[in-house]
Protein backbone atom coordinates (compact mmCIF):
# COMPACT_ATOMS: atom_id res chain seq x y z
CA UNK A 1 0.00 0.00 0.00
CA UNK A 2 0.88 3.99 -0.54
CA UNK A 3 1.19 6.39 2.27
CA UNK A 4 -1.24 5.45 4.80
CA UNK A 5 -3.80 8.23 6.36
CA UNK A 6 -7.08 8.19 8.21
CA UNK A 7 -10.68 8.89 7.36
CA UNK A 8 -13.55 10.59 8.74
CA UNK A 9 -13.93 7.67 11.15
CA UNK A 10 -10.39 7.38 11.97
CA UNK A 11 -9.96 4.28 10.09
CA UNK A 12 -6.71 4.03 8.23
CA UNK A 13 -6.71 4.50 4.42
CA UNK A 14 -4.23 3.85 1.50
CA UNK A 15 -3.98 7.64 0.34
CA UNK A 16 -2.95 6.30 -3.63
CA UNK A 17 -6.00 3.70 -4.07
CA UNK A 18 -8.57 5.09 -1.72
CA UNK A 19 -8.95 1.63 0.41
CA UNK A 20 -9.98 1.05 3.51
CA UNK A 21 -7.95 -1.10 5.59
CA UNK A 22 -9.91 -2.90 8.44
CA UNK A 23 -9.29 -5.46 10.54
CA UNK A 24 -9.45 -8.42 8.76
CA UNK A 25 -6.96 -9.41 5.41
CA UNK A 26 -9.68 -7.85 3.15
CA UNK A 27 -9.63 -4.39 2.04
CA UNK A 28 -12.63 -2.36 0.77
CA UNK A 29 -12.92 0.36 -1.47
CA UNK A 30 -14.50 3.92 0.10
CA UNK A 31 -17.57 4.19 -2.10
CA UNK A 32 -18.53 7.83 -2.88
CA UNK A 33 -21.64 7.75 -1.89
CA UNK A 34 -22.25 11.64 -1.13
CA UNK A 35 -21.51 11.82 -4.92
CA UNK A 36 -25.32 10.64 -5.62
CA UNK A 37 -26.63 13.15 -2.89
CA UNK A 38 -24.82 16.02 -4.81
CA UNK A 39 -25.64 15.07 -8.04
CA UNK A 40 -29.41 14.99 -6.81
CA UNK A 41 -28.87 18.61 -5.25
CA UNK A 42 -27.69 19.95 -8.76
CA UNK A 43 -30.79 18.19 -9.96
CA UNK A 44 -33.03 19.93 -7.69
CA UNK A 45 -31.29 23.71 -7.62
CA UNK A 46 -31.46 23.26 -11.93
CA UNK A 47 -35.56 22.55 -11.35
CA UNK A 48 -36.01 25.10 -8.79
CA UNK A 49 -33.69 27.71 -11.04
CA UNK A 50 -35.88 26.44 -14.36
CA UNK A 51 -39.28 27.08 -12.19
CA UNK A 52 -38.45 30.39 -10.95
CA UNK A 53 -37.29 31.71 -14.24
CA UNK A 54 -40.72 30.42 -15.71
CA UNK A 55 -42.76 32.52 -13.21
CA UNK A 56 -40.43 35.73 -13.66
CA UNK A 57 -41.58 35.17 -17.80
CA UNK A 58 -44.80 34.86 -16.84
CA UNK A 59 -45.34 37.32 -14.36
CA UNK A 60 -43.79 39.68 -17.60
CA UNK A 61 -46.08 38.34 -19.63
CA UNK A 62 -43.70 36.76 -22.05
CA UNK A 63 -44.63 34.43 -24.22
CA UNK A 64 -41.66 31.55 -24.58
CA UNK A 65 -41.76 30.01 -28.27
CA UNK A 66 -40.81 26.62 -29.52
CA UNK A 67 -39.65 25.76 -32.92
CA UNK A 68 -41.48 23.08 -34.08
CA UNK A 69 -40.01 22.19 -37.48
CA UNK A 70 -37.63 20.28 -38.94
CA UNK A 71 -33.98 20.52 -38.20
CA UNK A 72 -32.60 22.72 -40.73
CA UNK A 73 -28.96 21.49 -41.86
CA UNK A 74 -25.91 23.31 -40.06
CA UNK A 75 -27.90 23.26 -36.79
CA UNK A 76 -29.37 26.57 -37.32
CA UNK A 77 -32.97 25.60 -36.16
CA UNK A 78 -33.15 21.95 -34.26
CA UNK A 79 -36.91 21.06 -33.19
CA UNK A 80 -38.00 21.92 -29.93
CA UNK A 81 -35.67 24.56 -29.15
CA UNK A 82 -37.03 27.28 -27.19
CA UNK A 83 -36.94 30.91 -27.40
CA UNK A 84 -38.28 34.38 -26.27
CA UNK A 85 -38.90 35.80 -29.99
CA UNK A 86 -38.09 34.90 -33.56
CA UNK A 87 -33.93 34.57 -32.96
CA UNK A 88 -31.98 37.01 -35.05
CA UNK A 89 -30.11 34.21 -36.42
CA UNK A 90 -33.35 32.85 -38.49
CA UNK A 91 -34.73 36.12 -39.44
CA UNK A 92 -33.50 35.72 -42.95
CA UNK A 93 -34.39 31.91 -43.15
CA UNK A 94 -37.92 33.49 -42.58
CA UNK A 95 -37.84 36.09 -45.35
CA UNK A 96 -36.56 33.69 -47.63
CA UNK A 97 -39.38 31.16 -46.32
CA UNK A 98 -42.16 32.92 -44.41
CA UNK A 99 -44.01 29.09 -43.63
CA UNK A 100 -41.30 28.71 -41.50
CA UNK A 101 -42.59 31.65 -38.94
CA UNK A 102 -45.65 29.60 -38.29
CA UNK A 103 -43.99 26.76 -36.81
CA UNK A 104 -42.68 28.94 -33.79
CA UNK A 105 -45.87 28.14 -32.06
CA UNK A 106 -46.33 29.45 -28.53
CA UNK A 107 -45.97 27.13 -25.39
CA UNK A 108 -48.89 27.10 -24.35
CA UNK A 109 -50.31 26.11 -27.96
CA UNK A 110 -47.43 23.36 -28.94
CA UNK A 111 -49.02 19.59 -27.22
CA UNK A 112 -52.06 20.77 -29.45
CA UNK A 113 -49.68 21.44 -32.34
CA UNK A 114 -47.47 18.97 -32.22
CA UNK A 115 -50.77 16.53 -32.27
CA UNK A 116 -51.88 18.43 -35.33
CA UNK A 117 -48.29 17.48 -37.06
CA UNK A 118 -49.71 13.83 -37.53
CA UNK A 119 -53.14 15.02 -38.46
CA UNK A 120 -53.22 14.35 -42.43
CA UNK A 121 -54.84 17.38 -43.87
CA UNK A 122 -53.89 19.91 -41.28
CA UNK A 123 -52.81 23.47 -41.64
CA UNK A 124 -49.70 22.16 -39.55
CA UNK A 125 -48.91 19.20 -41.47
CA UNK A 126 -49.46 20.61 -44.45
CA UNK A 127 -46.72 24.04 -43.20
CA UNK A 128 -44.25 21.29 -42.06
CA UNK A 129 -44.42 19.51 -45.13
CA UNK A 130 -43.70 22.55 -47.44
CA UNK A 131 -40.97 23.66 -44.61
CA UNK A 132 -39.31 20.19 -45.50
CA UNK A 133 -39.32 20.29 -49.18
CA UNK A 134 -38.02 23.42 -48.85
CA UNK A 135 -34.94 22.68 -46.96
CA UNK A 136 -34.71 19.96 -49.80
CA UNK A 137 -34.80 22.08 -52.23
CA UNK A 138 -31.77 23.90 -51.21
CA UNK A 139 -34.18 27.10 -50.16
CA UNK A 140 -32.57 28.23 -46.96
CA UNK A 141 -28.86 26.61 -47.89
CA UNK A 142 -27.22 30.14 -48.21
CA UNK A 143 -29.58 32.18 -46.15
CA UNK A 144 -28.30 31.23 -42.48
CA UNK A 145 -25.29 32.46 -43.32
Amino acid sequence: MGKAGTNSTDTPVDATTGVVATSTTKATAIKPQSAGRQLEAEKQKHKIRREKARSAAAKRGKKRLIYSGPYVPGGMLVPGSIYATIPKHCRRMVDALPELKKLFVDAKQYAEFKASLNVQGSEAHRIYGLVVASIKKGVLKDVGK
